[in-house]
């Protein structure tokens, strides 16, 4: 008898491992369409993802996808495969966008692209080419996995020189404890920095700037 209670306790120690790694594997790569628009005048102009037509929507993405070395092709399938994802819009007087304003005071805004549940960023990548900054804009993203695992950005709007910056980019998302095994960026990776009208992607990772 002792020895089946043994046996027991092994298998009810066994399971749960097994069962937290099986719903790893559910979880798969999910690259998410992601988009950023403030302007001191309201009057949105970059079209954001559900504005542009679906064929050079899908191209973009595409060439994205493979910029960031992951694969989300309508077609793709396995452990491996991505599916695009479209969040909710957020607005709120001169922001829209599909991260969180976490925080506005004056003219700096705290946002975050926040991770689906059981998921964590890995890596992003942003269209510079089209995007809109400028009128003295500071903006900065990185990789945040404290507190709402994602993309934080900070922006400082100046709205007496008509501050802009908007842009859309790609967000690649991977169960927490996959984080190693896809080879994701460290936590409070510098995506990208902006200033005077200038945008630098990462030096350690150049794939952040999207084309």
């Amino acid at each position: 008898m002792f020895r089946w209670l043994g046996v027991a306790a092994a298998l009810g120690l066994l399971f749960p491992a097994t069962a937290r790694t099986a719903a790893a594997r559910d979880l798969v790569p999910r690259v998410y369409q992601e988009e950023f628009h403030l302007r001191a005048d309201r009057d949105f102009q970059l079209p954001g993802w559900r504005d542009m037509d679906s064929g050079t929507a899908a191209l973009l993405v595409e060439a994205g996808c493979r910029a960031l070395r992951t694969d989300c092709s309508p077609d793709a399938a396995g452990q491996d495969s991505s599916d695009r994802f479209l969040k909710r819009l957020i607005h709120s007087d001169d922001y829209r966008g599909t991260a969180w304003l976490t925080r506005v005071r004056g003219g700096s805004y705290y946002a975050r692209f926040v991770a689906p549940s059981g998921y964590s960023a890995c890596r992003a990548g942003v269209y510079w080419k089209g995007g809109l900054v400028h009128g003295g804009v500071r903006l900065a993203g990185s990789i945040e996995r404290s507190g709402l695992d994602g993309v934080a950005v900070y922006a400082n709007l100046d709205p007496s020189a008509d501050g802009v910056a908007e842009f859309r980019l790609l967000i690649l998302y991977v169960a927490k404890a996959e984080l190693a095994s896809h080879g994701c960026w460290p936590d409070q990776t510098l995506l990208f920095l902006c200033r005077d009208g200038i945008c630098q992607p990462s030096r350690a990772y150049p794939e952040t700037d999207l084309r």
